[in-house]
């Protein structure tokens, strides 16, 4: 993370997932994901870009970007599967909607403070 910046998220797979940087008088935050994506999208997303995954080395075929979609799919179908969990590499706060949207419940929660903050400075 940048000198002064603040982590606000993280879980078992990375350890920072959302993060606050200041800087002048901006307050920026980001997180290392897509959580106003629900699953199924992602899963149209990586079939979308299955050529260059394979271009970048993030998949050997296009047919295992398929498969990785399909168990994405599943998990959406399926959120609590502890097996699709497993083999995708994910928990709770992946899998389930609300907890994967609550990053930005809490920054539309927070943006009133952070406006506040922005004034003062």
């Amino acid at each position: 993370m940048p000198p002064g910046a603040t982590r606000l998220a993280g879980n078992a797979v990375t350890v920072v997932q959302a993060a606050e940087i200041r800087f002048r008088r901006g307050v920026f935050w980001g997180v290392q994901c897509h959580p106003e994506l629900a699953l199924r999208e992602i899963a149209i997303a990586l079939r979308a870009q299955k050529e260059e995954l394979v271009d970048g080395g993030l998949a050997r075929t296009t047919q295992d970007v398929d498969l990785r979609a399909g168990e994405i799919d599943a998990l959406h179908d399926d959120p609590d599967c502890r097996a699709l969990r497993w083999r995708l590499g994910v928990d709770g706060e992946f899998a389930e909607e609300a907890l994967r949207r609550r990053e930005i419940s809490n920054f539309l929660a927070a943006l009133p403070d952070l406006r506040q903050a922005v004034m003062r400075s």
